[in-house]
């Protein structure tokens, strides 16, 4: 088989929540699928931050560094370096701070309350944790991830539907977003209503 696989944020956020979708249709039959949940709505969530503090240019999802090395490239009209992501929690920070989202007549930035950051903290720490597995034996107790992934998703709602920072000018793709959004919440509800009631 030959071909090319491109994607871009937009994608990388709605098909990482179809993943989390698919995956918990079988969580009840198969718990490892939970690994594949975190995973995918982290990179979800990642992305959906990334698009928010984009702004047509994408400073503000840059680290530091290069984004400083980048501006003094082209300051110097020298070739532009490669830029790096910053970290998962740094751009969780940056959509907290009205400096930077609220840069359109409409946007505003992310206030969280505590359960929301401590999720988010707890999603990316069992994320890493599944990425750099090391030669040892680990549990993850999983009667809390569905409210753990709903309080993450609390932050992704916002993002998509309330920030004021996602644009996008196709009505399907949008309209695609946000249903996938909402799909997600409800199937994590669902999953969490039928815990509290066993």
């Amino acid at each position: 088989m030959t071909g090319y696989l491109s994607t871009n944020i937009l994608n990388e956020a709605v098909s990482s929540l179809e993943l989390v979708m698919e995956n918990l249709e079988l969580i009840e039959k198969d718990v490892y699928r939970w690994k594949w949940v975190v995973i995918a709505l982290h990179n979800s969530m990642q992305n959906i931050m990334v698009f928010v503090l984009n702004q047509g240019n994408g400073f503000h999802s840059m680290e530091n560094g290069s984004y400083k090395k980048w501006i003094e490239a082209y300051r110097n009209s020298q070739p532009l370096p490669s830029t790096k992501l910053a970290k998962f929690l740094e751009l969780y920070k940056r959509i907290k701070k009205k400096c930077i989202m609220e840069c359109y007549v409409y946007s505003k930035a992310y206030v969280p309350k505590q359960k929301n950051t401590e999720s988010v903290k707890k999603l990316n720490s069992i994320r890493n944790r599944f990425i750099h597995f090391e030669l040892d034996v680990w549990s993850l107790e999983t009667t809390s991830m569905p409210r753990l992934c709903l309080h993450c998703m609390d932050v992704i709602r916002f993002l998509v539907f309330d920030s004021g920072n996602i644009l996008i000018s196709d009505e399907t793709q949008r309209v695609n977003l946000q249903n996938t959004v909402l799909q997600t919440i409800r199937m994590f509800e669902h999953l969490d209503s039928n815990l509290e009631n066993s």
